[in-house]
């Protein structure tokens, strides 16, 4: 629970609003990679990518088309690459989906809040970004939501999904074979783990698929 929500809602609406333009940032580079999975860099793919609704389900495609990639081009540095940055989307994707789905809201009535607020802001409006109540999912078992963003901790955001954009660009400029980019480091153990993991999932769906 933070300290002190914002005196002005229009500093959290303004986070808000640049956490859903990098999401989509986010989302247009996912889109070109896809495109570069299918065969078809920057063609038309770019736009099967964006078929399903929901960005979990995009990003399942994305690694449907990633494991065909990889087939006709195994690499154990590269497949375990793309599975880190995925991985890191993922998380990222929860967080997107928070911020899109929650609500500005007066937080200084609300007593799980306020008790936790510095003595300087109590009794002051104090405006944060948290679940709408119902949102059954985001709320304990006594109702109360379980996240809350101000403008601080949605600034704080920006840059944490920056790093796997970078990555993202850079790997899919890096499969393009684009001479001002780098191959991926070495995966590291988490990473490799990752890989294997993610190595089995896939072999046991394609086995399903052919099962049926």
């Amino acid at each position: 629970m933070p300290d002190r929500g914002d005196d002005d809602r229009d500093a959290v609406f303004l986070g808000v609003g640049k956490i859903m333009s990098a999401w989509e940032t986010i989302e247009f580079e996912l889109s070109r990679l896809y495109s570069v999975f299918a065969g078809d860099p920057d063609g038309a793919a770019m736009r099967d990518y964006g078929k399903p609704t929901i960005a979990r389900l995009r990003l399942d495609g994305l690694s449907e088309m990633a494991d065909k990639f990889f087939i006709k081009r195994p690499s154990q540095d590269d497949e375990g690459e793309f599975l880190s940055i995925l991985t890191s989307l993922r998380h990222f994707a929860t967080r997107r989906n928070e911020v899109a789905h929650g609500i500005v809201f007066d937080t200084q009535p609300i007593t799980v809040f306020s008790q936790n607020f510095a003595p300087e802001v109590r009794g002051k409006p104090q405006y944060a970004l948290i679940a709408p109540y119902y949102q059954i999912k985001q709320h304990d078992d006594e109702g109360m939501p379980a996240y809350a963003y101000t403008s601080r901790t949605l600034g704080e955001l920006i840059p944490a999904m920056a790093q796997p954009f970078l990555r993202l660009e850079r790997f899919r400029r890096y499969l393009l074979g684009e001479k001002s980019s780098t191959a991926p480091s070495k995966p590291s153990d988490q990473q490799e783990k990752a890989r294997r993991r993610n190595a089995l999932q896939r072999r046991a769906r394609r086995r399903q698929r052919q099962a049926r």
